[in-house]
C-alpha cells in the first residue's frame, strides 16, 4: 500500500546550491535568516497566477514607452519539471508588462547561490549545504563577450563565505556584498573580483537584505526582510530607511538601479512565493508592479547594460594590437591609437589616462599616460595560452569605451585538418584531407614539423602515428563495423581530432565477439530499441552502455551486431553490469535469437538485479540447437529506478560439445541441526553434451565460491555418488565439473543456505493506538513462519526482534533484542499529529529477516464535533493523509472548475480521479478525532460520483478500518448528495479516524466529497426550516434568531471554542475578529456558517 502523508499541505523543495533556501543553521540568528530564503512551493501556477494577479491588481502601472531590456540569471522555474535539472542561465527580458524570458546562456555553472554583473564579467558563488552544514563554497567569473568561465575557485566551506546578496559599485569599481557568518549575525563585505575572497567592511546585524543596488553616484540601496527600502553605508554599515515597498520579500532574489534611467527594478518573491517584476521609488521606497509573470521564477544577478562611456568621455582606443617580438616568444608590445574624438564625437585634447587590463587583472605601467591621437605601447609578458586584452583611456568625465581583443601567446598546436573524406571500394579504404595553416587558437605553430595521427574506428586502432602525407590507403578487415578515421594534426604540439564520414562494412562476427565500449562509436553497430516509445532509451554513457530512466519505467533493448556460432562448441556470454548508487536497483534480463528483434529474442538467459557503482561481472552458457547467425540482447525492465549500464561484452568459445554432460540428480541438503555442513549428491553422467556416448571420465572437481574443495579421482560413468561438504553460516554455492581426456565438462550448480537460517517476515503486524500517550503505538504481531527464509533451519526460542525507523536513506534499528512478540513506540514532541512509520524484523543466529513495515497517525486527536470544507481546495484541519490499496491514482485537493464545484460555495472539495483507465482503489483518512464521552454519532458529507462508488470506514485504533456503510453512489446528476450516517457503534472510543474509500473503474470516473460535518444528535447538522429559528452570516457577524433561551457554543473548525453563551433574546449577534467557517452548536444540532 502506497501512502502520501501530510496531504494537501504546502511541500517546500529544499536546494542546496542556488538560494532557494537550504539550511537548517547553528544559531537561532542563522535558523531565522535561513527560513527567510526557503524553497520555492510547488503549488499549481494556474493557482499562483490568480493570486498573484489579485493581490497586485492595485499596484498596477503602465510601462514606459522604451522598455529597459533587464538580464538575470535564472536559478529556478516553475516551468522546469525538477530544479536539479533545470535550465539554469542568464535570461534577457524587457522591463514592461507580459513578461518573456528569452534564454542567452545557459548550463549548469549558473545554478548559483548569489550573483552579480560587473562591468562585463558575471560573478557568482554556488553553496552547498547538508543540513546545517557548510559543504563547499565555490565563486565563478564568466566573461559576458562569449560567456565563457574565465575563473573558478574554492573557498573555505564557512558560513562566512555564504552571500546574500551582491551589488557592483561602478563608481570605485567594487563588488560589495551581504554575507552570513559563522557568529550567526550578518556582514557588509567587499570582494575581491579575481578570488571572490570576501573582506568585511562592518557590521549588518541581524537584518537580511535580499536585495543590494548602487546608483551611479555611488549609493548603496538594500531591501530588507522587512519590506523597507534603505540606504546603506558603505563604510559603516549602517542604514538609512527610505520606505515601505509594500512587499514583503522571501527567498533568494535581486535588483537593480539601470545607470541610464536612474530606475530600480526588482525581481523579486513575497512572502507567499510569488515573483513579478516591480519598479522601486528611490524617494519613498514604494513598488510598483510592471509585470507579473506567467511562471514563478528566481532570478540573481538583475542587471541592465550600462551605457559604454558618459558622453564627453574618450571614444574607444584605435587599431589594438599584440605584436610579438618572435613568433615563439611571449614578450610582446600592446599597442593602440588613442583617440582624438569624444564618446559623443566632440574634439578630444591633452593627456589621457591609460587603463590595460589581461584576463581582468589591470597591469601597472610605468608610463600610463598618452596625448589624445598619439600612439601608444607598452612591453609585457604573457603566460602561454589564449588571453584577452582591454584597454580605454580616461579623462575627467570618466573612463572611455574599452576596445578588446583575444590573442594567443606562445606556441599553438595546429587547427583541424580541414575537408576530411572516407571513401570505400571493395574494402580498400581511401582517406584524404587537407593540411592546416592557422593554429587551432590563432596562434603560431611550424609547418615544416607537420605530422598526422590516424587512428580507425571500430577498435580504437591507431594506423599510424607520424604520417606525413595527406592521402592514406588500406584494405579493411572483412570485421562488420559502421567504419570511419580521425585525423589529428601534429607540430610541436598535438592539436584537433577531426572524424571523418562513417560506412558500414564487414560480415557478422566470427565465433567470437568482444566489445569493450570505450568509444561512442562502439554502439553504431548494436540495434537500440525503445519499446515503450517513451524518448529514453540506450546510449554511449561514462565509456558504457547505459540506460538512463530516471523515474520513469523501463522497456529498452540494446542489441548486438550479429555473430556465427556453430554446434561444436557451449559458448560463454560474460559482461559487466552496474547501477547508480545503492539507493536504485535495476532490473535486466538476457537473452538471445536470430533476429535483432524484440520478437526474435526467444531464448531466455538470465534475470538481474544490480545496485550500487562498483561494476560486477555475470556469466551465461550458451547452447545453440543448430548453427547460424544469432544476436544477444540485454533488456532494461526497471520500474522508476535512474541508470543501468553494461560494459565489457565477450562472447567466445566455452566448452567443446563432445566433452562430458554435466552430473545428474544433483541436491544439496544443509544439515538439518544447523551444522555449517551439507551433503551433495549426484550421478555422474554417460554420455557428451552433444549425446555421443562417453568413453572413460578422469576425474569431478567440485567447487564452492569458485574454488576447488574437493577432487575424485575415480570415476564412473553412471555412479551415483554422495559428498559431506563444509560451508559457512548463510548461503553457499557449490559447482560439480566432471572431466574427461578432453577437459571439463559442462556445470551443474546447486545453491544452499546452511546454518541456522535468516528467519522470514513477522506476521499480523498490527500498531494500535496507546490507551494513555497520544504519542505512542502499541505493536503486536506473531512470530514468523517455523522455516526460514531459505527453507532452513530456525530456532524459534531464540529468535528476538528489532524495532526500526527510516532515516538517512536506510532502515535504522531504533530497539533491539526484543524477546517478546510487542513493543511500546513512542515518539516526542509532535506538534501536529504526524504520519508515523516504521519497521518490525525478527532476529535469528543466522542474521537478520525482511523488514515488515508499519504506519500509524500519532498525535494529539482533534476536538469534537468535527468538520472540514476543504476552503479553496486546502484542508482547515490536519494531518489528512491518503492510502492507496489499488491502482496509481489518489485523493487530491480541487477548486471550482470544469464540471463540478464546491458544495458549499467555498471553492474546494477533496477528489478522486481515475486517470490511466486501470482500477483504483484509495482510502483519504481524516485526522484523529477525539470523541471521548460521545454515545451518540452522526457522520454528514456530501457526495458525487461519476462511474464510481464511495465506502465510509472507520478505524478505533489507527490501523485495521472497517466498513461503516454500503457502497454509496450519488444520484447521478452532476449536483451533490447529502449523506448522512449513524456511528452509534463508535460510542465508547476514546479516539477514531474516518476513512472515505473510493473505487473507480475506468478513465474519467471521479468521486468527489465535501462539507463534512462529524457531531453528536441524530440529525447532525441542524435543519432550521423547521421552526422559527435561523442561523445565518451577516457581514463579519453570526446572527442567530428564534433561539431564545438556548445555550450556543460557536467552534472554529479547528476544534477551538470561541464563543459560549445562553441567548437572551430571539434576536442575537455574535462578531467574529476573523473571516472563516465556524460551526454554531445547540441543543437543535450543528450548523456550520461562513463568515465572508
Amino acid at each position: 500500500m502506497k501512502r502520501v502523508l501530510n496531504l494537501f499541505l504546502a511541500v517546500l523543495l529544499v536546494c542546496t546550491v542556488n538560494g532557494l533556501g537550504d539550511l537548517q543553521a547553528q544559531s537561532n540568528n542563522k535558523v531565522a535568516q535561513l527560513e527567510k530564503l526557503s524553497a520555492i512551493e510547488k503549488k499549481p501556477q494556474k493557482t499562483i497566477r490568480k493570486r498573484t494577479a489579485a493581490i497586485r491588481h492595485s499596484l498596477k502601472t503602465a510601462a514606459s514607452a522604451e522598455s529597459v531590456k533587464l538580464f538575470g540569471c535564472m536559478t529556478y522555474s516553475s516551468k522546469w519539471s525538477t530544479s536539479e535539472n533545470g535550465e539554469f542561465g542568464i535570461y534577457s527580458f524587457p522591463a514592461e508588462e507580459g513578461t518573456a524570458f528569452t534564454p542567452v546562456k545557459t548550463a549548469a555553472d549558473f545554478n548559483l547561490s548569489a550573483a552579480v554583473y560587473a562591468d562585463g564579467k558575471f560573478c557568482g558563488y554556488r553553496v552547498t549545504t547538508y543540513g546545517s552544514t557548510v559543504y563547499g563554497v565555490n565563486y565563478y567569473l564568466f566573461d559576458t563577450d562569449g560567456w565563457t568561465r574565465d575563473i573558478q575557485q574554492t573557498l573555505k566551506a564557512s558560513y562566512d563565505n555564504y552571500p546574500i546578496s551582491l551589488a557592483y559599485d561602478s563608481k570605485t569599481k567594487t563588488i560589495y556584498g551581504q554575507f552570513m557568518s559563522e557568529a550567526g549575525t550578518t556582514r557588509l563585505c567587499t570582494v575581491d573580483l579575481l578570488s571572490g575572497q570576501p573582506t568585511q567592511v562592518a557590521s549588518t546585524g541581524d537584518r537580511m537584505y535580499f536585495t543590494l543596488s548602487f546608483d551611479k553616484e555611488g549609493t548603496l540601496y538594500g531591501i530588507a526582510d522587512d519590506g523597507n527600502l534603505y540606504t546603506i553605508n558603505t563604510a559603516t554599515g549602517t542604514a538609512a530607511s527610505i520606505g515601505a515597498t509594500g512587499i514583503m520579500p522571501s527567498n533568494s532574489q535581486s535588483a537593480t538601479i539601470d545607470l541610464n534611467t536612474g530606475k530600480m527594478y526588482w525581481a523579486a518573491i513575497n512572502n507567499k512565493l510569488q515573483s513579478a517584476l516591480y519598479e522601486v521609488n528611490l524617494d519613498n521606497g514604494k513598488a510598483s508592479l510592471v509585470s507579473d509573470y506567467d511562471e514563478t521564477v528566481v532570478l540573481l544577478g538583475l542587471y541592465t547594460v550600462p551605457p559604454a562611456a558618459a558622453l564627453q568621455a574618450p571614444a574607444a582606443v584605435d587599431k589594438l594590437s599584440v605584436n610579438y617580438t618572435s613568433p615563439e616568444r611571449l614578450d610582446a608590445n600592446i599597442t593602440f591609437t588613442a583617440p582624438n574624438k569624444t564618446f559623443e564625437g566632440d574634439k578630444l585634447e591633452g593627456s589621457l589616462e591609460v587603463s590595460i587590463y589581461v584576463d581582468h587583472q589591470k597591469l601597472t605601467l610605468e608610463n600610463a599616460t598618452v596625448v589624445a591621437g598619439a600612439e601608444f605601447s607598452t612591453l609585457y609578458t604573457f603566460t602561454e595560452g589564449t588571453h584577452k586584452v582591454e584597454a580605454f583611456v580616461s579623462n575627467a568625465e570618466g573612463d572611455g569605451v574599452k576596445s578588446k581583443i583575444e590573442i594567443y601567446a606562445g606556441i599553438d598546436s595546429p587547427a583541424a585538418v580541414g575537408n576530411l573524406q572516407f571513401t570505400l571500394e571493395d574494402n580498400h579504404a581511401t582517406v584524404s584531407w587537407e593540411a592546416p595553416v592557422n593554429g587551432a587558437n590563432g596562434g603560431h605553430f611550424d609547418a615544416e614539423l607537420l605530422k598526422y595521427i590516424l587512428v580507425r574506428y571500430p577498435g580504437n586502432d591507431t594506423i599510424n602515428a607520424e604520417y606525413t602525407a595527406t592521402v592514406f590507403t588500406e584494405d579493411l578487415p572483412d570485421v562488420l563495423g559502421n567504419y570511419y578515421y580521425t585525423v589529428t594534426a601534429v607540430a610541436e604540439k598535438a592539436g584537433v581530432s577531426t572524424e571523418s564520414n562513417r560506412i558500414h562494412f564487414g560480415s557478422a562476427f566470427k565465433g567470437e565477439f568482444k566489445e569493450t565500449f570505450d568509444h561512442a562509436s562502439a554502439l553504431d553497430i548494436f540495434t537500440i530499441i525503445d519499446a515503450n516509445e517513451d524518448g529514453k532509451t540506450w546510449a554511449w554513457i561514462n565509456n558504457a552502455a547505459g540506460s538512463d530512466q530516471l523515474d520513469k519505467n523501463a522497456d529498452d533493448w540494446i542489441i548486438t551486431p550479429p555473430i556465427e556460432l556453430g554446434t561444436d562448441y557451449l559458448y560463454k556470454l560474460s559482461f559487466k553490469t552496474k547501477g547508480y548508487g545503492e539507493f536504485y536497483t535495476e532490473s535486466f534480463s538476457t537473452a538471445f535469437g536470430s533476429k535483432n528483434t524484440v520478437e526474435g529474442m526467444l531464448n531466455a538467459l538470465g534475470d538481474y538485479t544490480v545496485s550500487g557503482d562498483t561494476y560486477l561481472e555475470k556469466s551465461s552458457v550458451i547452447e545453440v540447437q543448430e548453427a547460424g547467425t544469432y544476436y544477444f540482447g540485454f533488456h532494461h525492465t526497471s520500474q522508476g529506478m535512474y541508470m543501468l549500464y553494461i560494459d565489457d561484452i565477450v562472447i567466445e568459445p566455452f566448452i567443446p560439445t563432445t566433452a562430458p554432460d554435466s552430473v545428474t540428480d544433483f541436491t544439496a541438503t544443509p544439515d538439518p541441526t544447523g551444522a555449517l555442513k551439507a551433503v551433495l549428491t549426484f550421478k555422474a553422467p554417460n554420455k557428451a553434451i552433444n549425446g555421443d556416448e562417453l568413453t572413460t571420465l578422469s576425474k569431478i572437481e567440485i567447487l564452492k565460491e569458485g574454488n576447488v574443495i574437493l577432487t575424485e579421482n575415480e570415476v564412473e560413468k553412471g555412479k551415483e555418488y554422495s559428498f559431506t561438504v563444509d560451508g559457512v553460516q548463510g548461503m553457499n554455492h557449490y559447482n560439480v565439473i566432471v572431466y574427461d581426456e578432453q577437459g571439463r565438462g559442462r556445470d551443474a550448480e546447486k545453491s544452499v543456505f546452511i546454518g541456522t537460517d535468516i528467519p522470514q517476515h513477522v506476521q499480523n503486524l498490527i500498531a494500535s493506538w496507546d490507551d494513555e500517550n497520544d504519542q505512542a503505538a502499541l505493536l503486536t504481531w506473531d512470530a514468523p513462519a517455523e522455516t526460514g527464509a531459505n527453507g532452513g533451519f530456525i530456532n524459534p526460542e531464540e529468535l528476538t526482534y528489532n524495532y526500526g525507523t527510516y532515516l538517512f536513506g536506510s532502515i535504522i534499528d531504533m530497539a533491539t533484542g526484543i524477546k517478546e512478540t510487542s513493543y511500546l513506540m513512542t515518539t516526542a514532541g509532535l506538534t501536529k499529529q504526524t504520519y508515523t512509520q516504521g519497521y518490525i524484523c525478527a532476529v535469528s543466529a543466522g542474521g537478520k529477516g525482511a523488514y515488515t513495515p508499519f504506519g500509524i497517525m500519532l498525535g494529539t486527536p482533534l476536538a469534537f464535533p468535527f468538520a472540514e470544507s476543504f476552503t479553496q481546495g486546502n484542508v482547515s484541519t490536519e494531518t489528512w493523509s491518503v492510502a492507496t490499496v489499488g491502482g496509481d491514482d489518489a485523493w487530491g485537493m480541487y477548486q471550482n472548475g470544469g464540471s463540478l464545484d464546491a458544495q458549499d460555495e467555498d471553492n474546494g472539495y477533496a477528489m478522486l480521479v481515475n486517470k490511466k483507465a486501470e482500477a483504483d482503489d484509495s482510502r483519504l483518512e481524516s485526522p484523529i478525532i477525539n470523541i471521548t464521552g460521545q454515545d451518540k454519532l452522526t457522520l454528514e458529507f456530501y457526495l458525487h460520483t461519476e462511474d464510481a462508488e464511495l465506502t465510509v470506514e472507520t478505524t478505533v485504533n489507527g490501523t485495521i478500518y472497517e466498513a461503516a456503510s454500503e457502497a454509496l453512489r450519488s444520484d447521478g446528476s452532476n449536483e451533490w448528495t447529502k449523506v448522512s450516517l449513524p456511528l452509534d457503534q463508535l460510542a465508547g472510543n476514546k479516539r477514531i479516524q474516518l476513512g472515505f474509500r473510493g473505487k473507480t473503474e475506468k478513465a474519467g470516473a471521479r468521486i468527489a466529497i465535501d462539507n463534512i460535518t462529524l457531531t453528536s444528535g441524530s440529525t447532525g447538522i441542524a435543519d432550521n426550516t423547521a421552526d422559527n429559528s435561523s442561523i445565518y452570516s451577516e457581514g463579519r457577524n453570526i446572527i442567530l434568531t428564534g433561539l431564545k433561551g438556548v445555550q450556543v457554543t460557536v467552534y472554529s473548525l479547528d476544534g477551538k471554542t470561541i464563543t459560549n453563551a445562553s441567548l437572551h433574546t430571539d434576536y442575537e449577534v455574535i462578531p467574529m475578529q476573523h473571516a472563516g467557517c465556524y460551526l454554531v452548536h445547540t441543543e437543535k444540532g450543528v450548523t456550520k456558517v461562513l463568515v465572508k
